[in-house]
C-alpha cells in the first residue's frame, strides 16, 4: 500500500515530478495504532549515487495518516550529460563539420575553374577561327604577330 501511495502521488519536489521512480521496502514496523513503513526511491533510468528516503504511516484500519521524505536521491556523477544526448551532440557536429568542408570544397573548386576558363578565354573583338579552313586563320596569325612586333 506504501508502494501504491508513493507512485500514485510523487513527492512535492519538481525534479521528482518528471521522473518516473523506484521504490523498495527498506523497513516497516507497528506500534500500537499504526504501521510505519520506509521505502527507498529513486529514478528509474540509470542511476547511480544514494537513493532517497522516504516514509509512510497508516493506521491499522488501513488509512493514510503522514508522509515524510526523509531524503531525496543524490547522483554521484559530477557530469549530468545523458550518454544519448552527448553521442547525438558528436553526431551533429560531425555533420556539420562535414557539410562546411564539403561547401569549401565545392567553393574552391568552382573558383579554380572560373580561373582556368578566364585563362583560356579569347581575347575580345577576334572571332574564332574556323579549323576547317586553314585560309582563315592566316590573317588572325599576321595580325597578332604584327601586333607583337610595334610593342
Amino acid at each position: 500500500m506504501a508502494v501504491r501511495t508513493a507512485q500514485a502521488n510523487p513527492a512535492r519536489r519538481r525534479w521528482v515530478l518528471r521522473r518516473r521512480m523506484l521504490f523498495d521496502v527498506l523497513s516497516e514496523y507497528e506500534d500500537e495504532d499504526s504501521y510505519t513503513i520506509v521505502l527507498s526511491f529513486r529514478p528509474e533510468e540509470d542511476f547511480e549515487g544514494t537513493p532517497g528516503q522516504e516514509r509512510f504511516k497508516f493506521s491499522k484500519t488501513g488509512r493514510f495518516e503522514d508522509r515524510e521524505i526523509l531524503s531525496h536521491p543524490k547522483s554521484s556523477r559530477s557530469f549530468r550529460i545523458k550518454r544519448k544526448t552527448a553521442v547525438w551532440g558528436i553526431i551533429a557536429i560531425s555533420a556539420l563539420i562535414g557539410f562546411i568542408i564539403l561547401v569549401l570544397v565545392m567553393v574552391n573548386t568552382y573558383t579554380w575553374q572560373n580561373r582556368r576558363a578566364v585563362q583560356f578565354q579569347e581575347p575580345t573583338g577576334v572571332a574564332p577561327a574556323d579549323a576547317s579552313r586553314p585560309q582563315a586563320l592566316l590573317p588572325l596569325i599576321q595580325q597578332a604577330h604584327d601586333g607583337n612586333r610595334h610593342r
